[in-house]
């Protein structure tokens, strides 16, 4: 998998382990892995395996492709930049989506 692509799975399920209330070592310990290949894989540096992917999706109570519902921007060239701004609020936590959402609605509201 390609570096943005791990990255951008890394991100889901972290913010999926994070709406449920899961911390790294309890999500590693349902999917019977360690906290070290937690950690990497939502950092985006683990490349890991489709059989990983669905003990971290069973851990976690969903199905696998909830991890690839980011990807709807990958899809078109000519929605480059969405895909990269998508990429980078992914990786970051609520407040600072916060915060990104409101520049973006202060830059672009009706003049």
């Amino acid at each position: 998998m390609e570096k943005s692509t791990l990255k951008l799975i890394g991100a889901k399920i972290r913010q999926i382990r994070k709406e449920k209330g899961i911390t790294q070592e309890q999500l590693a310990e349902r999917a019977n892995t360690t906290n070290s290949y937690i950690a990497g894989v939502e950092r985006g540096t683990r490349n890991v395996t489709i059989g990983s992917l669905e003990k971290i999706a069973d851990a976690l109570g969903v199905n696998v492709f909830e991890f690839f519902e980011y990807g709807q921007f990958a899809q078109t060239q000519d929605q480059e930049y969405v895909y990269k701004i998508n990429e980078m609020l992914l990786t970051r936590d609520a407040s600072d989506q916060r915060k990104a959402f409101a520049i973006l609605k202060e830059v672009f509201r009706d003049k």
